[in-house]
């Protein structure tokens, strides 16, 4: 692959990731004008779904016929086409992997902790719901403690915390002001039990599974 065409391939990457277009696209040569208007077409971010237009296949071979290679079954576009999906995926799957030890945790001691994090997260925000005056007045009261701090004083497991939430979360949401839909935790992640918790033009695209 020409640098040009690494830095096209790197370029298309970065910017999918920061949601945005490809940045500057007029400074890479008229011959790839095509392949960038192809994948365009498709979604730069189908990149990382193993989505790539045919054309980069095309000018992988343009490339080995004008250095002199010999086209073989171990160079050619499909197999090409094939690694750099698979590596890409590799280093999605890397990232992947850091995101759920960093959010669950690495450890099963670490992933209660975690999973408990969220439970007192939710809880708060029903304690908020009540402070707050967005409960209608006909909550059961004695489902709260007279304050979030003695909730967390004398309830503060995973499993008492499961359990209080499993067993008033459905009265507490049918007693707020607006839809179940609409809450949201601090951390603006929708609410929820906190131990379980566009169409291509198919012919552009060479995808492997």
């Amino acid at each position: 692959m020409s640098g040009e065409v690494t830095h096209l391939l790197v370029e298309g990457l970065y910017w999918s990731l920061h949601d945005s277009p490809l940045e500057a696209a007029q400074q890479y040569p008229q011959s790839l004008q095509p392949l960038i208007a192809s994948q365009e077409a498709i979604g730069w971010e189908h990149l990382f779904l193993g989505r790539l237009s045919n054309l980069w296949q095309k000018i992988h071979l343009e490339q080995l016929v004008h250095h002199g290679y010999q086209v073989t079954k171990r160079n050619s576009g499909t197999q090409w086409t094939s690694t750099l999906i698979r590596i890409i995926w590799k280093h999605v799957h890397k990232v992947w992997m850091h995101r759920n030890q960093v959010r669950h945790g690495s450890t099963f001691s670490d992933q209660l902790e975690k999973q408990r994090q969220l439970c007192v997260a939710e809880v708060s925000l029903y304690y908020t719901y009540r402070s707050n005056g967005a409960l209608s007045d006909d909550v059961p009261e004695h489902i709260f403690y007279p304050s979030l701090q003695e909730h967390l004083h004398k309830e503060s497991s995973l499993n008492e915390l499961d359990s209080w939430l499993s067993n008033n979360r459905a009265i507490i949401l049918s007693h707020k002001q607006q839809t179940p839909e609409s809450i949201t935790t601090p951390n603006g992640q929708h609410s929820h039990h906190c131990l379980h918790g566009g169409s291509n033009d198919s012919s552009r695209v060479v995808s492997i599974t």
